[in-house]
C-alpha cells in the first residue's frame, strides 16, 4: 500500500506537470504566503490524508472505510462554521450528531473488533478530519485559481508526507515482477 500511494503520487505529478507545460499554466507555487498555503493544502490533502487512509484501511473493510470517510463532509461543515466560512445553526448540530451516531453504530458497535481494527477505524476518522481541514484551507485558494495549476501546485506538499511513508517500500518493490494487471491497477489508481 505504501508503494502504491507513493507510486501513484509520482505518476500523477508527472502527468500533471506535462499537462501544465502543454497548456502553459504554472506547475510550481509562487514564493509567497499563498504559495505556502498551497503547500500546506497539498501536505494535508495529497500527503497526510493518503498516509492515514492507507494505514487505516489495513484492518478495515471497504464498507467501514466508506462509512467512516463519509464523516468528512460533516467535519468540513463543522470546521467551516468554526472559521466563519458557513453559518452554524441547530440543523447543522442535529445533522452532525445524527451522522456521528450512525458511524458509531455501524463501525464502532461491533463488540468483536480487535485493537487493530479500532486503530484502523480511528486512523480513517483522522483521515476524514484531515481531508476536511484541507478543504477549508483550499477554499480561499481555489476561488480564482486555474484548477489544473492548483492541483499540480499542491502535489509537492504531499510528497513531504508520502516520501518517508513509502520510499523504502518503493525501492524494495520488484518492479520487473509486476503483472500487467498490477501495472494497470497502478495506472488506474493514479
Amino acid at each position: 500500500p505504501a508503494t502504491a500511494a507513493l507510486g501513484r503520487w509520482i505518476l500523477m505529478h508527472a502527468i500533471l506537470v506535462l499537462l501544465c507545460k502543454r497548456y502553459g499554466v504554472p506547475f510550481w507555487p509562487e514564493r509567497s504566503p499563498r504559495g505556502t498555503r498551497i503547500w500546506i493544502q497539498g501536505f494535508l490533502a495529497m500527503g497526510a490524508y493518503m498516509v492515514l487512509f492507507t494505514l487505516g484501511m489495513k484492518e478495515a473493510t471497504a464498507a467501514e472505510g466508506a462509512i467512516i470517510l463519509g464523516c468528512s463532509p460533516v467535519f468540513t461543515l463543522l470546521l467551516a462554521a468554526a472559521v466563519g466560512q458557513e453559518r452554524f445553526n441547530l440543523g447543522i448540530l442535529g445533522a452532525t450528531l445524527l451522522a456521528f451516531a450512525g458511524v458509531a453504530l455501524v463501525v464502532g458497535g461491533a463488540a468483536h473488533d480487535t485493537n487493530a481494527q479500532i486503530v484502523s477505524h480511528l486512523l480513517l476518522l483522522a483521515s476524514a478530519a484531515v481531508w476536511a481541514v484541507a478543504t477549508i484551507v483550499s477554499r480561499p485558494l481555489v476561488a480564482d485559481a486555474d484548477p489544473l495549476a492548483m492541483l499540480t501546485q499542491t502535489m509537492p506538499g504531499g510528497l513531504i508526507a508520502l516520501l518517508p511513508f513509502g520510499a523504502l517500500d518503493l525501492v524494495r518493490t520488484p518492479w520487473s515482477d509486476l503483472t500487467p494487471t498490477a501495472w494497470g491497477s497502478l495506472l488506474y489508481f493514479s
